[in-house]
């Protein structure tokens, strides 16, 4: 569920530094170090960049794309990794999972085809996918259900896209490439086992025929939810 990358320089007499590109994260505040701290898939970092810039207090608990430089040489903490330099990041917008009857749109009006669909990561029961269109320069918003009464092994959910106004929209961060969080906390406690893991089928709406809606299964499927 990973898709971010990093790039790391380590010469003769330079500082050992890697760079990291889109990486998901949650902003939350470590009370025993006193300081902001990112959660990523990989690691939990300190980021004292967020007290300096007085942004992690509209950005605690929200999921977001960070992009960062880790200078191994300079840090300040034996168990944690340090953020160093300058901290790029994009607030994403985040949907709850709805649970539908048949898992059927709320609102019907979802029309926008999604050529591809991605999971990206997951933190604290928030997922992050990356959407792809054939549409550019538009607003979209996302919904994701699933049918309550499913019983079986694997449920499914179910993607759509419409498109929006400038005010609650989501704009493109790439040609076509759209980034959408979903909080899955309803849905896990609805559909969970004993186990800290389940197994979800993703289907996402391409179109429509007859009136019908027409959905294609992700080629992942059935994608494995790791959750707290």
């Amino acid at each position: 569920m990973l898709g971010f990358w990093g790039c790391r320089k380590d010469k003769e007499k330079e500082d050992d530094i890697e760079v990291f590109m889109q990486v998901p994260a949650i902003a939350k505040y470590n009370f025993h170090l006193e300081q902001p701290t990112l959660i990523t898939p990989f690691d939990t970092l300190i980021a004292p960049q967020l007290l300096t810039d007085n942004a992690f207090y509209s950005l605690e608990g929200l999921p977001l794309l960070i992009s960062f430089y880790i200078n191994y040489d300079q840090q300040s903490f034996e168990e944690y990794t340090t953020l160093w330099g300058d901290l790029g990041i994009t607030p994403l917008k985040m949907e709850a999972a709805r649970a539908t009857n048949g898992g059927e749109s709320e609102t019907g009006d979802f029309d926008v085809s999604i050529e591809e669909i991605r999971p990206y990561a997951m933190i604290d029961n928030i997922a992050f996918f990356y959407f792809s269109h054939a549409v550019f320069g538009t607003y979209l918003v996302y919904e994701m259900t699933y049918d309550p009464d499913d019983t079986s092994d694997i449920p499914t959910v179910y993607f759509r896209a419409k498109e929006s106004d400038k005010d609650n929209g989501i704009f493109p961060l790439e040609p076509f490439i759209y980034f959408c969080t979903f909080d899955l906390n309803d849905f896990l406690l609805e559909c969970r086992n004993s186990e800290e893991k389940l197994k979800v089928n993703i289907k996402y709406k391409t179109g429509t025929d007859d009136g019908k809606d027409v959905y294609n299964d992700w080629e992942g499927n059935p994608l494995e939810l790791t959750f707290k």
